[in-house]
Formats: structure tokens, sequence, C-alpha cells
């Protein structure tokens, strides 16, 4: 299966959108534990070393436009209340994204494809596909949206 802009290719090669989680979640009934295992989504150290760079990058670059097209942009932002603010605001930003990537970011299409197709949910529509006829190929096919998954044992 190959993730391409949010589509992937099932089994029998056709291309389909990739569920969210929270879909998922909300028509199967089950909880986020249930389909999501240890090590399918990154953990909350890793979200926050990730996403307290990608801060650091943009303060950065921020500071530097500051700097071309002020002069004084460095002294100005790291003086006084200013720089407690950028701090805190940082830490805080940096805390909740972390938060909201370890929660809901998966970390690719065949962990998605592996924990729904696990659970017995279409990863295309997160149709429950219990009790549906497997084909002569191995396939499972979606009553719902007509997606092909080799569903696990």
């Amino acid at each position: 299966m190959v993730l391409r802009w949010k589509k992937l290719t099932d089994a029998r090669g056709h291309k389909h959108r990739l569920s969210p989680i929270r879909k998922a979640m909300k028509q199967s009934g089950l909880s986020r534990n249930a389909i999501v295992q240890p090590g399918e989504t990154p953990s909350l150290i890793e979200a926050i070393w990730y996403t307290g760079v990608l801060y650091l990058i943009g303060l950065l670059t921020a500071y530097g436009y500051v700097e071309l097209v002020g002069g004084d942009g460095y002294q100005l932002l790291l003086t006084g209340k200013t720089r407690w603010w950028v701090l805190l605001g940082g830490a805080l930003y940096i805390f909740f994204i972390a938060w909201y990537v370890h929660l809901f970011r998966w970390q690719n299409a065949e962990s998605v494809v592996t924990a729904l197709t696990r659970t017995g949910l279409c990863p295309s529509c997160a149709y429950n596909m219990e009790g549906v006829v497997l084909e002569h190929d191995g396939c499972t096919v979606c009553p719902e949206c007509g997606a092909a998954w080799r569903l696990s044992p």
C-alpha cells in the first residue's frame, strides 16, 4: 500500500482516502486504546522534541526577519519582560502542540492500516467489517466503500 497525498491503495490497487482515528472511534464505539497500540503514535517526549525544534527554528526565523527589517530585533525582542513572555508562550506552545501530536498523529499510513485492520475496521471508511465474507483472493471487501483489505487474523 502506498500513501500518495492522503490517498492509499488497497490490496487490489484501488485508491482510497485514509480514515482518521476520530472517525474510527466514533463509528465503531471503540476507545482509542483499543485501536491504537503503543508504538503506532509518537511518544510524548518525541512529540515535545519535534515541536520544540520546529518552534525554535520558527522563532529564530522571526528574529532574523525582525533584525533584517528593523535593525535591532534581537535587542528589542530579548530584553525585559518581552523575553519572559516569549519563553512562556514558547513553552506552552510546545507542550500543547506536542500533546496534540502525541494523541492524534499517526507514524505513517501503514500504521493506520495495520491498526484498523487489526480491529476489524475498514481503513478507508472505518466501517466494521466483522462478518463480511472473505473473497477468493484473500481480501475482505468493505460493503460501505468497496475497498479491499487483507484483515489481520
